[in-house]
């Protein structure tokens, strides 16, 4: 049988059933969308759902919303920023409120245009200055000495040359981008050999340095750069030639006369310089190693990263390095198909090396590594103290109990969001927006809460030279309950009056919020190119190909190597 809707009150009241009303029902409420942690593009948020009781009061982020008659309701709510906690609350003239604060984000899932791909550059102002500490390299291997012990004696009638060694300026390696390679350049200034010269004259003798010497002695290749099986990157040289001026010759103080006889005996020895000295020349550009291994695996922040180094070539611009990543896996055994960066032109500084990083990578491992160390138990001895400080300074602190022992917890909930930004002040940022902060009295080894609140980090990524330090603070929060009287006290003072209990807990974490950038690039604070390296972050720029961005991937651009000796 079949009652309409106006019939049912009576059939209920004849059989004896009471009305219930709405507003003695417990209050529900059904949140359809936004998902948690959902990447929204550019938005708006379209924030759908129902309550139980259609005549109860609902808000969404402060303001009053209307619901039908069924009690359904859908909104539309503007992004402020990177991201937005979507805050929702029901409740009644009397009894608690319903509330529940759902973050989402703008743009795109980091991990969606992931590239597991590292491609890198090094500058023609970053191979001039290589070439500088290959120079410095190749004298530390004792190559003129080599020179100094295999030179030849002389002696004639009225002349003796005895070898006493080679002397010169420092080595210059001079290597610059090419087309199908590397133009590399020896360069050897003011070289010269040294002979003690003995003269018999009128019956006496006279001693004095003879000088046989070359303003430059050159060397020439087109150099073709390859990666070794232990990930080593070196140039094989090809089409090599040595350049050597014309010779001077000076003998100290001997009369002009002797002089001249000895210039016009000493052709052997500028014979035997050309032949032996352009062999040694050839060894040392032959095969010139300028940094590694490329490959290799390490634990960053907790995450396991794998780096190979797939390609390696010369061009104008300089010596591309192509690399793929692995995040707790293997690197790709693959080509790159990401564009290798150029470095910027916005900074003072020589840009010796542009680097290509997807926010993805940081994503993966800094927004991990800082939510797992913010769950962890943390050592309460350096803010143990504080705690009671803190609750004492917070509006409505008056009311806490007092001799308490207080205790105190992070609860961060899965949603986290790392951003690379344009420029380095900061370079990047990070959002951990959901992180529950309790603080409550120690009651027989129960934390009791007197406080508890949802809280938003929002942290910049700044850099000191090639370590990234994450700074925390504290973004948008709640508070979702508290011991003190209502009437006492407004939410945005208490979550504000946290802000310095969030940077005692900095404090605490210390080096879990930093990380070396150089060792997602070869460890070049170790072992990877060549000389003492000391990388410096200079500029970060978003990556494009044929003018369109390419999402989420930024060059980096880095200095390697201090200032020059004068």
């Amino acid at each position: 049988m079949r009652y309409s809707l106006l019939a049912l009150p009576v059939l209920l009241a004849a059989c004896g059933t009471e009305r219930v009303s709405a507003a003695d029902t417990p209050l529900e409420l059904i949140i359809e969308s936004p998902s948690y942690g959902q990447f929204l593009g550019d938005g708006p948020i379209r924030v759908t759902g129902q309550v139980s009781d259609p005549g109860a009061n609902l808000q969404i982020g402060g303001q009053p919303v209307q619901v039908d008659g069924a009690g359904r309701f859908a909104v539309l709510v503007d992004f402020d920023g990177d991201y937005e906690v979507v805050d929702i609350q029901l409740g009644r003239q009397a009894g608690p409120a319903l509330r529940e604060r759902i973050p989402v984000f703008a743009g795109q899932d980091p991990m969606e245009s992931f590239v597991a791909e590292i491609p890198a550059r090094v500058t023609n102002d970053g191979l001039e200055r290589l070439g500088v500490e290959l120079g410095r390299a190749f004298d530390e291997t004792g190559w003129s000495e080599q020179i100094a012990n295999a030179l030849p004696s002389w002696s004639g009638s009225d002349l003796s040359l005895s070898a006493k060694g080679v002397e010169h300026e420092p080595t210059r390696v001079e290597i610059q981008g090419a087309e199908g390679g590397l133009d590399v350049g020896l360069a050897i200034r003011d070289f010269r050999i040294v002979y003690e010269a003995r003269a018999s004259i009128f019956g006496g003798t006279i001693e004095a340095d003879l000088e046989i010497g070359y303003d430059r002695v050159g060397a020439a290749a087109l150099a073709q750069p390859a990666i070794r099986d232990d990930g080593v990157v070196f140039l094989r040289a090809s089409n090599t030639s040595v350049d050597l001026t014309d010779a001077r010759v000076s003998i100290g103080d001997i009369h002009v006369e002797v002089a001249e006889a000895a210039l016009d005996g000493l052709g052997w020895v500028v014979t035997w310089l050309g032949e032996n000295l352009g062999d040694v020349l050839f060894d040392l550009i032959d095969e010139v190693e300028i940094g590694g291994p490329f490959d290799f695996e390490t634990d960053l922040m907790g995450t396991e990263l794998s780096l190979a180094l797939r390609q390696v070539a010369g061009e104008p611009q300089g010596l591309t390095l192509g690399a793929t990543v692995g995040i707790d896996q293997p690197a790709p055994h693959r080509g790159l198909n990401t564009p290798y960066p150029l470095g910027s032109d916005r900074v003072s500084e020589p840009v010796h090396l542009a680097v290509g990083v997807h926010e993805g990578l940081l994503h993966s491992m800094v927004g991990g590594a800082i939510s797992e160390a913010l769950s962890e138990d943390l050592d309460l001895g350096p803010i143990g103290g504080v705690l009671g400080t803190v609750v004492g300074n917070l509006p409505g602190g008056e009311y806490a109990p007092d001799g308490a022992t207080w205790c105190f917890d992070l609860a961060p909930g899965p949603a986290t969001l790392v951003r690379l930004r344009d420029g380095i002040d900061p370079l990047g940022s990070l959002f951990l927006p959901d992180i529950d902060l309790t603080i409550g009295t120690l009651e027989q080894g129960v934390c009791d809460p007197w406080i508890i609140s949802n809280i938003a980090i929002d942290a910049n990524i700044v850099a000191q030279g090639s370590t990234l330090r994450v700074n925390l603070g504290i973004g948008d929060g709640a508070v979702m309950y508290y011991g003190a009287p209502s009437h006492v006290w407004r939410e945005e003072e208490v979550v504000d009056s946290l802000s310095s209990l969030i940077d005692s807990v900095a404090g605490i974490l210390g080096g879990q919020l930093t990380f070396d950038l150089a060792e997602l690039i070869g460890g070049l604070s170790g072992e990877g190119f060549i000389g003492e390296v000391e990388p410096k972050i200079l500029d970060s720029q978003p990556m494009s190909f044929d003018a369109k961005p390419i999402d989420g991937m930024y060059a980096l651009s880095l200095s390697l190597w201090g200032e020059l000796d004068e």
